[in-house]
């Protein structure tokens, strides 16, 4: 949050160094390799979950305790969301690291379905406070020139920790059981002291809070010109509140973007969250074999993080909206033509297409929302399109639940998901053109 005292300052005038770029961006990539983490090991222990003989879990059962974390990301996005604009980025994502690691710990030691989705509820909404606020800062200390990229890099953090888990389930599942691959969830809580003393806070959120001495220390440690500062000045009438926060949210100068956003955020987390929950169960009801079927879920998150940083890369040198529905519409073909059977070097070509046209576009759109709003209620914004988002994300295993339960052919999933994608890409494809980050 920023007080817009003087158009673009924090774009101009308070850039800061690219050594502060940089350790934020890898200190919210970290942070974000708990979500990829948190929502790719499920469709890793799914296969093992429904073997589980004392819990007897349908796959229609299994839909709803993998919507599980997603509803408490709901939670999380709107609640931490607001409270990082209101009182600070830096306390808040640390306060969510520390929710999220401590629940996979709970999780890990659940002894039936039950408790086990009260621990992924909770570890939901520490996960859904990461993601707004990290974006957030991101926004914050990254230059004009590179700003979709940073935020693409930092972004791959989720596809990071997704392929991390497929690639723990690939080579320990069997040894060592879901739970142990759960329990390593909660090795971020190693990370709290790193977070405490390197992760800066936000400069812009202090001069909206008045505390302008701090924010000027900051600014001499960083590398941001005190003169910059030294210029803001806090008006009762740029004072933020929640109610402001709305009201600016919703102006008639944002209701139409708004409203696209969060459908276009909807049907692109239902197709994400679907896929990275299902992929690995569709392949195996396909014919292959439980570490082939988690190696395409693997390539998918692979894709989607190189993916990102190539479409991050092209929207800061293109049409950021026209690049973003490009690549919203490849996604789209390629989840379709999983529908079709292929030799598996084709199979992998798809997969990897999807990824990139579901996955790794849908970081960059996040970037995208983020920017577009003004700086003082960038957290917000973001954290309520993530919000929404969950909608899509608490649906997206349920409806895949329910295709492979009444034992509809595979390509039923991959209808669903294409459809998402392409809706995602009429959304964008509406958006304004101007916007209106100063």
């Amino acid at each position: 949050m920023s007080i817009p005292v003087t158009k673009n300052a924090i774009s101009n005038n308070m850039e800061p160094s690219a050594i502060t770029t940089k350790l934020v961006v890898f200190l919210c990539f970290i942070a974000m390799i708990s979500e990829g983490y948190d929502i790719a090991i499920m469709g890793v222990i799914i296969p093992t979950l429904l073997q589980e003989a004392s819990w007897n879990v349908t796959a229609v059962h299994m839909g709803y305790i993998g919507s599980a974390a997603f509803f408490g990301t709901l939670i999380g996005c709107y609640l931490f969301s607001a409270l990082s604009d209101l009182y600070g980025r830096k306390k808040l994502l640390i306060a969510c690291l520390i929710i999220f690691s401590t629940s996979m710990i709970g999780a890990a030691m659940a002894q039936d379905p039950i408790s086990f989705v009260i621990a992924r509820g909770i570890c939901g909404i520490g996960v859904g406070g990461i993601i707004p606020i990290a974006c957030a800062l991101t926004s914050e200390y990254s230059d004009e020139k590179n700003k979709n990229f940073y935020f693409a890099l930092m972004y791959c953090g989720y596809p990071a920790g997704a392929l991390l888990a497929a690639l723990v389930g690939m080579f320990y599942l069997d040894q060592h059981g879901w739970r142990t691959l759960v329990a390593a969830g909660a090795l971020p809580l190693l990370l709290v002291p790193v977070f405490i003393k390197f992760l800066p806070e936000s400069i812009s959120f202090l001069l909206s809070h008045g505390r302008k001495k701090d924010a000027l220390q900051l600014a001499d440690k960083i590398g941001i010109s005190q003169n910059s500062i030294e210029s803001y000045q806090v008006s009762k009438e740029n004072k933020v509140n929640i109610f402001s926060l709305l009201k600016e949210m919703f102006s008639v100068r944002h209701l139409r973007a708004t409203t696209l956003f969060w459908s276009s955020q909807i049907a692109t987390v239902l197709g994400v969250y679907g896929l990275s929950t299902w992929l690995p169960q569709i392949m195996k009801a396909n014919g292959y074999g439980i570490s082939s079927s988690i190696s395409f879920l693997a390539i998918f998150m692979l894709s989607a993080g190189l993916g990102s940083l190539f479409i991050g890369r092209l929207t800061d040198r293109f049409n950021t909206r026209k690049t973003i529905v490009l690549f919203y519409l490849i996604g789209a073909v390629a989840i379709f033509g999983l529908s079709f059977n292929y030799n598996i070097a084709i199979t992998y070509v798809l997969v990897g297409l999807a990824g990139m046209g579901i996955i790794g576009v849908g970081m960059v759109q996040l970037g995208y929302i983020t920017h577009y709003y003004p700086t003082k209620i960038r957290a917000s914004a973001a954290g309520w399109a993530i919000g929404m988002g969950r909608i899509g994300a608490i649906m997206g295993p349920i409806f895949g639940g329910y295709l492979m339960a009444n034992g509809s052919n595979t390509s039923a999933n991959f209808y669903l998901f294409s459809a998402a994608a392409l809706i995602a890409a009429i959304s964008i494809f509406f958006t304004p053109k101007n916007i209106g980050n100063h």
